[in-house]
């Protein structure tokens, strides 16, 4: 819980391939644009509005996650989900845990992204249970968008567990 918490501060996601033949070296870095959905967001989370383009800044430890994308779970009409490890620094050390990443490259995709971000943001504020906890939507400038959330537990497509070594084709 306080991994998640944690992860409300954050404005920058700093992400990482690392499974088959990807290894980056250095990462990617997105820019929150949207808030986290979860029930109590409203009343515990500070809300960073988007920068303007061509803001120039330095960001601090505190205010920057690291994801490490381990492997692709399905790729459908969103976009491609992938499994990633989250890290967070903190006073105490690190904090650490699983999650899951939406990644849309094309601008329909980016669109359907912001699409279900909405849809989670409304049952989340209906307190609706067993739905996954949105952290935000990240955007690289002038690049893909990603959405970070926690795990649902199970693919709706087939109706099985999702693992890290299944992947799932949807339909589109």
């Amino acid at each position: 819980m306080q991994l998640l918490h944690e992860t409300k501060l954050r404005r920058i996601a700093m992400v990482y391939l690392r499974y088959g033949i990807y290894d980056s070296p250095v990462p990617a870095c997105f820019i929150r644009q949207t808030a986290p959905t979860s029930s109590d967001a409203k009343k515990s989370t500070p809300w960073f509005p988007p920068q303007s383009p061509g803001t120039e800044r330095k960001f601090r430890p505190d205010e920057c996650m690291v994801l490490i994308i381990t492997s692709e779970i399905a790729e459908g009409a969103t976009g491609i989900v992938h499994d990633a490890k989250l890290q967070v620094q903190t006073s105490d050390g690190y904090l650490t845990g699983d999650v899951v990443i939406k990644l849309a490259l094309r601008p329909d995709q980016k669109a359907s992204l912001l699409n279900e971000y909405s849809i989670y943001q409304h049952l989340a504020s209906k307190r609706v249970n067993g739905i996954p906890t949105v952290l935000g939507i990240f955007d690289c400038k002038e690049g893909p968008s990603i959405l970070i959330m926690t795990h649902g537990g199970t693919c709706l497509h087939s109706g099985q567990a999702v693992s890290s070594t299944t992947r799932y084709v949807f339909p589109l």
